[in-house]
């Protein structure tokens, strides 16, 4: 191609991509597929034909199509996914080998049985436009095919293999969506997933004999049906008799067969292919009494654990099926194979499990993965653009899941000697650590823009609370109505935010401001107040006096208790600034809570308890706490943990670090860690308080501490010395203060550049031994007084970080008769 004609086609390209079609009535488009190809697991390709049925159900004329060629995406470096990967701190992929890496080839469009005009998007070799011969008008149906051979990389995120053990997810081309906002044609990433058209597949599959295969889709194989059944018994006897160790991949079979599949109304075929899985099959029963085949599949590497892999898949049907809607299709399948994209991958009909590490691990990502057929499946949002519609609710319907089986809402568990005595979840934990340091992000953020904790924190988390809060607001009755007639309004097609929006409000009648504009468009912080209770002279009540310190205007519970016992829960409409609120029939309450089930996210709880009195805001008194590394909700504590230092001066040093919680951090965190040497007999040992102001909005600054550290330990211990009297030894020890103003510039969030101020001085206090006529005499200290200005900025990013650093020094010593001045500028560069 030349390199005018190259440049005329990129134009057209670029054109297509920025213009998108003038908002209109909601349209969307269909593709079905006849797929052909054959696994050679010797040179680990995959060749074969691809057809494709592109109707266009647009009101506009389609002179070219935009299609992924994702496998494209493993092709060199620096593709869109290898850019993302480096940003994330990942350098696997960009020092793989090439034959480690994977690409199309064989590739050659044709439309309606003509040879098309087609090119690769210039620097995205995984986003291809065809030029079709005559425009396709609406209403029009257009036969696309090509040959391909795919080049399967190894294992660097979805699509891939690890041995002989093949998982095959964005494996063939496939046409971007085009809906009433336009063209969405999408590099493949990591971190970010997916929007794509329903349609009809018919998939046949060639491979050695001996592998075993999950699929979307239903299988229409008689053979390959009895070898599965025939491979469910043999697991079954391995049950009883244990699961062997081995891993070992055993030789392929020289003999080939021919599976084939077919799937209805889905928008995406995902398949599995290992030779060493083991099957076992149950069987859900929907609300209406349909039947629904659930599939697990598995290595020897954690057999144990998917013993109940079938029954997991079998019960996120039911639960799902009961509470947002119906399954539609005839099987769900688990399989367990290599994943480098998070713990698992959802797929229509079919999910990906990586390690999990405990059964109740294994449980709650087969039911997160296993849901996703709902929220991404059947209800098919632009995940790339809006990932929270898809994972948000998802872990909604998860953490309700998880705490209807399992009585907490998720399965993440930290260490003991952490969490003892906090009260809150550890998904709860994730989000304040990052909004109490304003580092969150809006769960409405393009993937891409997310750094790797946000992603998990907007896309996940947070949205998955926000509809924890709005459910308790409405009670379940009343939020499964919504939802459920949400799925039904929705399902195989393509909502968007505001359609979710105007349905949830037209069912509810109620204005949702706060779930789409406080807790998923904005960083908005939650804090209601507590501030006294006095008796309301009616009704035998109390009124309640609430503030709210926050930045958005949620609903919110409040509990009445008398001793232990809870009298009354009632939920208020949200405001902003001060209002009392009535409490009826609660004249013998003694103490009030908000939020006391953690059904919001309230960024600060310490100011929600009160006593009868009004006079008290915490529910217990201060309390001394072994450990406290995670924040109670309920208590004022002061945390201790013992600790055994040793360095050769002062020796064996044990101390007790004091603190006031590290996790999920607060305004003023202090702390402090004396320590007794035995050798020195001194008290030596490190502390720190810092106070903290965050800045939220559009300014230049991010935070700025306040903050004193100090330091003391021993630092010589000199030969014995003579003395008058005999021998002595003198312990030395050197002292240090340094009280600082620090103020971090804002970053994008989403990298490792920072950029801060700092201003500190630096107070130091050294003993030094005295001797006359080399008799010991004594010691005497050396007091200096160091003040230091600074400003850093730089980029820890996994490839060529760098810092610049600007320091200027000074110092004024009063040495007895005379001063000693200086002033030192230096500046530094590193980079790597």
């Amino acid at each position: 191609m030349s390199n005018i004609r190259r440049l005329i086609l990129s134009a057209i390209g670029a054109l297509l991509l920025a213009t998108a079609l003038p908002a209109q009535d909601y349209f969307q488009q269909r593709v079905n597929y006849t797929i052909k190809v054959e696994l050679d697991d010797q040179a680990h390709t995959l060749s074969g034909d691809i057809a494709m049925e592109y109707t266009n159900q647009s009101p506009k004329p389609l002179d070219s199509l935009w299609i992924h060629l994702w496998g494209n995406a493993f092709s060199k470096p620096l593709t869109d996914f290898g850019k993302q990967m480096l940003r994330l701190g990942e350098t696997r992929y960009y020092f793989a080998k090439d034959s480690e890496r994977g690409a199309y080839s064989r590739l050659d469009f044709s439309a309606n049985g003509k040879k098309a005009t087609w090119y690769l998007q210039p620097g995205q070799p995984d986003l291809a436009v065809v030029r079709l011969n005559s425009p396709l008008q609406p209403g029009e149906t257009l036969l696309l095919s090509t040959p391909f051979t795919l080049k399967i990389p190894d294992s660097f995120s979805r699509l891939g293999h690890v041995g002989s053990s093949y998982q095959m997810t964005q494996w063939y081309p496939k046409p971007a969506v085009l809906d009433h906002k336009g063209w969405h044609p999408m590099p493949y990433l990591n971190q970010g997933e997916f929007y794509s058209e329903f349609g009809n597949y018919d998939v046949s599959i060639t491979l050695p004999d001996n592998y075993v295969v999950g699929a979307t889709g239903s299988l229409q194989t008689e053979s390959e049906q009895q070898f599965l059944n025939e491979k469910a018994a043999a697991t079954q006897a391995l049950i009883q008799q244990g699961f062997p160790k081995d891993t070992k991949f055993p030789a392929s079979s020289t003999s080939k067969k021919t599976i084939r599949y077919t799937a209805e109304n889905v928008h995406d075929f995902a398949w599995f292919a290992d030779k060493r899985f083991h099957v076992l099959r149950d069987e859900a029963v929907l609300p209406s009494g349909k039947k629904v085949a659930a599939w697990a599949m598995f290595t020897n590497e954690e057999a144990d654990l998917w013993t109940q892999g079938a029954f997991y898949v079998k019960r996120a049907v039911e639960f799902y099926s009961t509470h947002v809607g119906e399954y539609p299709w005839p099987q769900a399948t688990a399989v367990q194979s290599a994943l480098s994209a998070g713990a698992g991958m959802e797929y229509p009909m079919i999910t990906v499990i990586g390690k999990s590490g405990s059964a109740k691990a294994l449980d709650n990502v087969i039911t997160h993965e296993v849901g996703h057929n709902w929220f991404y499946g059947i209800l098919a949002s632009n995940e790339r653009d809006h990932a929270w519609m898809d994972e948000g609710l998802n872990s909604y319907y998860e953490y309700r899941y998880m705490e209807t089986y399992y009585g907490q809402r998720s399965s993440m568990n930290l260490p003991g000697f952490l969490t003892q005595g906090s009260d809150y979840e550890p998904t709860e934990l994730a989000y304040l650590f990052q909004c109490r340091r304003a580092q969150d992000q809006a769960p409405e953020t393009h993937p891409d823009k997310l750094s790797t904790l946000n992603y998990g924190i907007g896309a996940y988390f947070k949205p998955g609370y926000a509809f924890w809060h709005l459910a308790a607001y409405l009670g379940l009755e009343r939020f499964d109505q919504a939802m459920k007639s949400y799925y039904q309004q929705w399902k195989f097609r393509h909502p968007y935010p505001r359609d979710l929006r105007e349905h949830l409000e037209q069912q509810t009648g109620k204005s949702l401001t706060w779930l789409f504009d406080g807790y998923l468009n904005s960083t908005k912080q939650l804090d209601y107040e507590l501030k006294n209770v006095q008796p309301s002279g009616e009704q035998q009540g109390v009124k309640l006096k609430v503030a709210n310190k926050g930045r958005f205007e949620p609903p919110f519970p409040v509990s009445a208790y008398q001793g232990d016992s809870l009298v009354a829960t009632r939920w208020f409409e949200g405001f902003s600034g001060r209002q009392t609120v009535s409490f009826p029939d609660c004249q013998q309450c003694d103490r009030f809570e908000l939020d006391a089930g953690h059904v919001t996210l309230e960024a600060w709880r310490k100011n929600n308890y009160l006593k009868s009195s009004g006079s008290l805001k915490t529910m217990e008194p201060l309390q001394l706490r072994l450990g406290g590394f995670l924040e109670n909700s309920r208590r004022t504590t002061l945390n201790i943990m013992p600790v055994m230092g040793w360095n050769i001066y002062d020796g064996i040093s044990p101390g007790i670090l004091i603190h006031n919680g590290l996790v999920p951090g607060r305004k003023l965190e202090y702390q402090l860690l004396p320590e007794f040497g035995f050798n020195s007999k001194r008290i030596s040992g490190t502390g720190r308080i810092q106070f903290n102001v965050f800045t939220r909005g559009s300014g230049s600054i991010h935070s700025i501490a306040i903050g004193l550290t100090g330091r003391r330990y021993g630092y010589e211990t000199p030969e014995d010395l003579p003395t008058a009297t005999g021998l002595t030894t003198a312990h030395l020890a050197y002292t240090r203060l340094v009280p600082y103003v620090r103020v971090d510039l804002k970053r994008p969030p989403n990298s490792q550049f920072y950029h801060f101020l700092q201003l500190r001085s630096i107070f130091t206090q050294q003993e030094e031994t005295i001797s006359m006529n080399e008799l010991y005499v004594g010691k005497i200290v050396d007091k200096r007084a160091f003040h230091e200005l600074s400003w850093e900025l730089g980029d820890n990013r996994v490839m060529h970080p760098y810092s610049l650093r600007l320091v200027m020094e000074a110092s004024l010593q009063d040495l007895a008769d005379d001063f000693e001045f200086y002033l030192k500028t230096s500046l530094e560069l590193r980079t790597a």
